[in-house]
């Protein structure tokens, strides 16, 4: 959730400050944002789009969104990014936070890597100056750690040298030939580690049953929902990040329809979404009474569950529309970049207790609405 936190924060600071900080205008065509090789970026570096590449010098923070996110250059201060695959090959020197579909690492995180993914993956060229904590799916880690391993997940995979001392709740837990670890090893599984070279392991080696729902909140420090919540969060946040992409990138002309329906046909939305809202469920139940319609009903139910969960990218489009023309950025930023900013904008908006049902409801509503009149105005 933090991760959120900051992009959005960023993208509000910018908005209102305009020079507080400075966003990316380099665009390498279709809807890349790119910092070439032997070019030198002063100060904090923003960009959202389909791709962000850092292949030059970044004398500052990244913030970085997008469907990919690459480093193959170097970042003086810290990474923050979000985004389907982040990729860094190249040197960041001080800290890394991360959300991504898949993360891979082959270059150097001068102090700690903190990472929510489905799958991490750090190459033997890889390096880690302090701690990994991570939370996903599954970790293979080959390179070097200097600090401690903290991670909760499927499995985990140790191939190179480790430090410091590791705690993992997982399912399965392996050392290969070229795992050292130089303090204690504690993790939580039903499963055994699998131990190729006992002799790389320097501290004690501790097995215990896996944590339950209590236990984890001891471990974490959390409570109650808060447990499970950063992990729900980012599933969801990645699911909506690829749905933006495939509407923004193959449905451009339904996209910017919708979104002119939004901006200035706000009633009709209105009254079009509620009409749709009734009538889904409705038609559904009638075909599933019919007996001979039931494989039509549940047909639609089920599609009905993608049409409502999509119908909300169309607003975040729209925020993110608004956002920009709000700022007045004078160069021009795709569409992608637009929606990442509003996903953003909506996801801190909606973590708020009670505003977050509401503002789901209405854009569930306004959303359906605008694909309604935006069907129609094309045919």
């Amino acid at each position: 959730m933090r991760i959120f936190l900051w992009i959005t924060g960023f993208i509000i600071a910018s908005s209102c400050f305009g020079g507080a900080f400075v966003f990316a205008n380099q665009d390498g065509g279709a809807g890349r944002r790119v910092v070439e090789a032997g070019q030198l970026y002063e100060g904090d570096y923003a960009a959202v789009g389909e791709a962000v590449e850092i292949a030059g010098m970044v004398d500052g923070d990244v913030y970085a969104a997008g469907g990919q996110v690459i480093v193959s250059g170097i970042i003086t201060g810290d990474l923050i990014a979000a985004g389907g695959m982040v990729t860094i090959s190249g040197t960041v020197q001080n800290n890394v936070r991360a959300l991504a579909g898949q993360f891979i690492l082959s270059g150097t995180v001068g102090r700690n890597l903190t990472v929510a993914a489905m799958n991490i993956d750090a190459t033997n060229s890889s390096a880690v100056g302090r701690n990994v904590i991570t939370a996903g799916g599954n970790m293979t880690l080959e390179g070097s750690v200097f600090g401690n391993i903290k991670t909760g997940g499927r499995s985990l995979t140790i191939a190179g040298p480790v430090g410091g001392a590791i705690e993992a709740a997982v399912d399965t837990i392996r050392f290969t030939h070229g795992a050292s670890v130089q303090k204690d090893i504690t993790y939580w599984s039903k499963n055994s580690a699998s131990i190729a070279n006992p002799s790389g392991l320097g501290g004690i080696v501790s097995q215990y049953e896996p944590l339950g729902a209590q236990s984890i909140v001891q471990w974490l420090g959390w409570s109650g929902w808060s447990m499970w919540q950063p992990i729900v969060a980012a599933i969801h946040f990645l699911t909506t990040l690829v749905l933006g992409f495939v509407v923004t990138r193959f449905f451009p002309g339904f996209s910017q329809r919708s979104i002119e329906a939004l901006s200035h046909r706000k009633w009709q939305v209105f009254r079009k979404g509620i009409s749709a809202l009734l009538i889904i469920p409705i038609v559904a139940g009638l075909l599933i009474l019919t007996i001979v319609g039931i494989p039509l009903g549940v047909i639609l139910l089920t599609l009905s569950s993608l049409i409502l969960y999509t119908a909300r990218i169309l607003v975040m489009m729209w925020i993110g529309v608004v956002l920009f023309d709000l700022a007045r950025i004078r160069w021009q930023v795709p569409l992608y970049g637009k929606f990442i900013a509003g996903l953003l904008v909506f996801s801190l908006l909606a973590s708020v207790p009670v505003m977050g049902w509401a503002l789901s409801f209405f854009a569930v509503l306004f959303g359906l609405g605008a694909a309604r009149l935006a069907i129609k105005s094309s045919s």
